[in-house]
């Protein structure tokens, strides 16, 4: 019979040599993806969620909501703002002395 902390071991082992075969790898969350194949590894291994939660430091309720949760919702990154285009042209335009309603009116 395997001692806990062997099983413990192993399991830990292939999650972390696990290859990444998401094809649009750089959209999702890297930490997501880990956190959630290693989740569903345990969960798979009959582990309880407190004992996930306590193994890789994540609260009980993200435990549960990785096991039946949807990957791609839960791993994609957040959507970037709007705002994010237009930061350089806001900024640069602050700097040369434009007023906030002039850089508004233009974009």
């Amino acid at each position: 019979m395997m001692r806990w902390n062997e099983k413990r071991k192993q399991l830990t082992k292939s999650v972390k040599k696990e290859p990444n075969d998401v094809e649009n790898f750089s959209e999702l969350n890297e930490r997501c993806v880990q956190l959630f194949r290693a989740i569903n590894e345990y969960h798979a291994a009959g582990l309880s969620n407190r004992k996930i939660a306590k193994m890789l430091r994540v609260g009980r309720s993200n435990v549960a909501k990785f096991i039946g949760g949807d990957f791609e919702a839960l791993c994609r990154k957040p959507l970037r703002s709007g705002m994010n285009d237009y930061h350089d042209y806001i900024v640069k335009s602050l700097k040369a002395g434009m007023c906030r309603t002039d850089i508004y009116k233009e974009t």
